[in-house]
């Protein structure tokens, strides 16, 4: 057996997110079943984390373990020809068949766009948040995100602790970018955290007071819209 690791970029506007799901179009989905038209295996495409539905990928990795001897470039050059124009495999090899896509991961990458007006062509790639935002403390309250931590209370459904490598926010251009790395994240926890920094920079409650959410003394903010969400990198 061959065990292949590929790396995905795709729009996640017009998918229930990555994983598999019966009747629904998922980004897993679409390239297990090009996989199967190819090669008339039927694999399990496992990707270093499961993003939900509207959120994007720039560098998702994911592997898959494959009989068939078919050249890799035919095989990807394939499979893009079968995903429709919103799922593209940027690269594939051949790797160790140790290699696990999300096991192996050492740090993830998530940036996060808000663009401060409306656009009918951003929003698809970004919150549009029209209302003032303090740059400076949304800066602050980005720092209380670093280290080991247990992001139960910034999450949906999920548990447990994830060490957080780089919390920072940006003005890149005409956005506010906000990126965070850590060796792992649970569901909807990025989502959670932006929209925590963004209600601190409207001035709701002090930067100091996302302890209080850590702790349980003080309810999470709503979480930010899925649209603005990017899993950017995964290292390895």
């Amino acid at each position: 057996m061959r065990n292949i690791k590929i790396v995905v970029e795709y729009d996640g506007t017009d998918f229930s997110g990555w994983q598999y799901q019966p009747d629904r179009r998922t980004v897993q989905g679409e390239i297990e079943r090009a996989i199967l038209h190819i090669t008339g295996e039927d694999v399990r495409v496992k990707g270093s984390g499961r993003t939900d539905a509207g959120v994007h990928a720039l560098g998702q990795v994911a592997n898959f373990t494959l009989k068939s001897r078919i050249g890799l470039e035919k095989l990807r050059s394939g499979i893009n020809a079968l995903t429709g124009e919103d799922v593209y495999i940027q690269s594939i090899e051949e790797v160790s068949e140790e290699f696990d896509a999300r096991f192996s991961a050492i740090e993830r990458v998530y940036k996060y766009f808000i663009f401060p007006g409306h656009s009918p062509v951003r929003r698809r790639y970004a919150w549009e948040f029209d209302r003032p935002l303090d740059m400076e403390i949304m800066k602050k309250a980005s720092s209380f995100f670093l280290g080991e931590k247990d992001f139960t209370r910034f999450a949906t459904k999920d548990r447990g602790k994830c060490t957080i490598f780089t919390s920072r926010i940006d003005r890149e251009g005409e956005f506010i970018v906000y990126t965070i790395s850590g060796n792992r994240f649970l569901r909807r926890m990025v989502r959670g955290i932006v929209g925590t920094i963004v209600g601190a920079g409207m001035g709701k409650f002090s930067p100091e007071r996302i302890n209080d959410i850590f702790e349980g003394r003080m309810r999470r903010p709503a979480v930010a819209p899925p649209r603005g969400l990017f899993l950017w990198e995964v290292k390895y």
